[in-house]
């Protein structure tokens, strides 16, 4: 059987088909806030497959979830299951004081982390926001951050200011074999000073989980702009471009073939 993987992000809509345990069929689009779209997109990418059943991870609030799910049940008469974040799963304790103001996207992240390491794992996920969430080895969630992505940073900082005006966003352009990082106008500056801004707080956490994440512990990379980031990291890290896809078939009980997807650094 089929089983459709849908993870809806505040901007993108990504999905994956998975049959046999191995993830296929992945693709992804920006929606707008537009579930027709969205729809449209997912049912286009995954015409010939025989798809029963489907299930969403989704934060793109309860409006698109509720549009989403009456056109895939309607109009192409698929089973839709949704994935909640609750305090325990698959041996995972959310770190969360509440469980339900957790994003599931980082709460299935974080639950294929714990699956892919036993010693704990680190999972940066870099999207319009960035989220750096910690597990340990037995299982704990230590809860995360959120903070703006590049992206955003470079848009805000254009509107929010007086002086430095809007800046084109130039996606990790500038981190590529630059020796002289600092930037030569204000378009270099800031976004220069985007990405250090994220790469600095992604090693910061690191260095100060300390015992609960030992030296050497996994960290997973994911995400729209993961592999913007990774080359730049000073550590050693994993490309999964797919975890939340991945997490939410390990919630929805699924079989996962983790060495179907790597993208080691």
């Amino acid at each position: 059987m089929t089983v459709l993987l849908i993870d809806v992000g505040n901007t993108r809509i990504k999905w994956g088909c998975l049959v046999d345990g191995r993830l296929g069929q992945c693709g992804n689009r920006a929606h707008r806030g537009r579930a027709d779209v969205a729809a449209a997109a997912v049912a286009k990418a995954i015409q010939g497959e025989r798809v029963k059943f489907a299930a969403i991870a989704n934060v793109a609030g309860p409006g698109f979830e509720t549009r989403l799910t009456e056109m895939l049940t309607s109009r192409f008469q698929v089973k839709v299951r949704i994935a909640r974040v609750g305090r325990r799963k698959l041996g995972v304790r959310c770190g969360y004081r509440d469980p339900k103001r957790l994003g599931v996207d980082r709460w299935v992240s974080v639950l294929a982390a714990r699956a892919l390491s036993a010693a704990g794992a680190l999972v940066v996920d870099v999207g319009t926001t960035v989220t750096v969430d910690g597990v340990t080895s037995q299982g704990e969630h230590l809860g995360g951050l959120i903070i703006p992505g590049p992206r955003l940073m470079v848009t805000t900082l254009g509107q929010r200011t007086s002086d430095i005006g809007d800046v084109a966003v130039a996606p990790g352009t500038l981190l590529q074999g630059q020796h002289e990082f600092l930037g030569r106008s204000t378009a270099e500056a800031v976004n220069m000073g985007s990405w250090f801004a994220l790469i600095g707080a992604v090693q910061e956490v690191l260095q100060r989980l300390g015992q609960a994440l030992p030296p050497g512990t996994p960290v997973f990379v994911t995400g729209g702009d993961a592999q913007i980031l990774l080359p730049a990291l000073r550590i050693k890290a994993e490309l999964r471009e797919h975890l939340v896809l991945e997490g939410l078939a390990l919630f929805m009980g699924q079989r996962v073939d983790f060495s179907a997807a790597r993208g080691d650094r």
